[in-house]
């Protein structure tokens, strides 16, 4: 991939239109504290294709992981459990990556998706530096079933916008907190997936 020069958007980098293979490394060795609640770095992507994308870590808000201007996706690989959960959670705070702030038609239309089974579809507000909470919810066991999850961090969790939605201005995914006073606002993607209590 060539990633030619940086746009001199200041402390941002701005990364050309291309499929590109993010870090996604997941270290066997490490504990995981709990299985059941898994949150991801926004910046720890495995797998991207937008127009333009980047890391933003400045402002006041919260960090976040931004993709434009159209279309594109975003895939994020979480750990299974070794039975299927009871159900499925997704929460996320996003907001479109529209170079026109404010405007409010600048939306997207984010199409969550788990190994390529769609979940449903969320119309996010335009970029104002930190977005609104999103939830996706699984409670049918059937539909959880469907997810076809499995033991070990093989799963892939994809956020898009598709190229057939009518409200394609990117995607923006929100991480940790940049000032203490937003710490208790900061909502990474975090994934619940409670197990069946067992006697």
């Amino acid at each position: 991939m060539k990633l030619g020069g940086l746009i001199p958007f200041g402390f941002v980098l701005v990364l050309p239109s291309c499929l590109m293979k993010g870090p996604a490394v997941v270290n066997e060795h490490l504990p995981v504290p709990d299985p059941h609640r898994q949150v991801l770095d926004v910046a720890n992507f495995s797998d991207a294709d937008w127009e333009y994308f980047g890391f933003y870590d400045g402002g006041t808000t919260f960090e976040h992981q931004y993709g434009g201007k159209g279309a594109g996706y975003y895939d994020y690989r979480f750990r299974g459990l070794d039975q299927p959960p009871t159900s499925f959670t997704v929460r996320a705070r996003m907001s479109a990556e529209s170079n026109e702030r404010g405007r409010p038609h600048e939306k997207s239309e984010v199409t969550l998706a788990v190994n390529g089974v769609e979940i449903g579809t969320r119309t996010v507000v335009p970029d104002d530096t930190e977005g609104q909470v999103y939830e996706w919810k699984i409670e049918d066991p059937e539909r959880v079933r469907n997810l076809n999850l499995k033991p070990g961090d093989q799963n892939i969790l994809r956020f898009s916008v598709k190229e057939q939605a009518s409200l394609r201005h990117g995607l923006c995914l929100y991480g940790a907190a940049l000032s203490k006073d937003r710490s208790q606002d900061a909502v990474p993607i975090t994934i619940e997936m409670p197990a069946e209590q067992t006697r």
